[in-house]
């Protein structure tokens, strides 16, 4: 089994507490730190701003993929970007522009990523695909943490992953996003996953969450 990369979501852990939840992260070997940013708008959740991805900055050199759900991407690309960002994850539905949100983002020396909701038609990301550097299949409706793994997503896994090994010019990583958990994350890697994102599973106080995600990365 391939071993995959781990992408810790820190809305999973006590919003009270996030330097400590950080360092957490840090702590577990996890590959990159996943950062929700809701509007209330786009999504029916707040969550935060730049200026928390900034201050978490200032604490971290992880790799720190931020993943916007909100409206007006193109508007915040240089103030996610001045806070720290090293790669910005938008929805595909949040804009009809999304080719020059990508661009801009580029322009901005940072990777780009699109996401897509259970509720879309996966043909949206085709005329994409060659220009990003990650897709996030959400595997829940995005807004909360702690929702069921929708089963039903694993197909889009497949499709994607079908559509990089029939285009070998397709760079972008897969990444899963909801629900994630030990019990499903094998079916993900089987599926044609790079990267796991994992929320609340990894805060989980049955066990350690370097032992989370040591087992969720393929390890035994």
């Amino acid at each position: 089994m391939k071993k995959v990369k781990i992408s810790a979501s820190i809305i999973g852990g006590d919003m009270c507490c996030l330097a400590d939840e950080l360092k957490k992260i840090e702590e577990s070997g996890a590959d990159m730190l996943h950062l929700d940013v809701m509007d209330g708008n786009f999504v029916d959740n707040i969550t935060f701003g730049p200026d928390t991805v900034r201050g978490l900055r200032s604490r971290s050199k992880m790799f720190f993929d931020v993943h916007l759900m909100i409206y007006r991407v193109y508007d915040y690309v240089e103030r996610f970007k001045k806070a720290g960002a090293d790669r910005l994850t938008f929805q595909v539905e949040a804009t009809e522009y999304v080719d020059d949100t990508i661009k801009f983002i580029k322009t901005c020396n940072m990777q780009v990523g699109l996401a897509i909701s259970p509720e879309t038609n996966p043909e949206l990301l085709l005329p994409h695909l060659a220009k990003v550097d990650q897709v996030i299949v959400m595997t829940v409706h995005p807004g909360f943490a702690g929702q069921k793994f929708m089963e039903e997503m694993v197909d889009r896994i497949e499709f994607l992953s079908a559509m990089k090994k029939n285009h070998p010019d397709l760079k972008f990583e897969i990444s899963v996003d909801g629900g994630v958990h030990l019990e499903n994350a094998n079916k993900c890697i089987d599926a044609g996953a790079d990267i796991l994102v994992s929320a609340s599973a990894l805060f989980d106080k049955k066990s350690s969450m370097k032992e989370i995600v040591h087992k969720m990365r393929g390890g035994r």
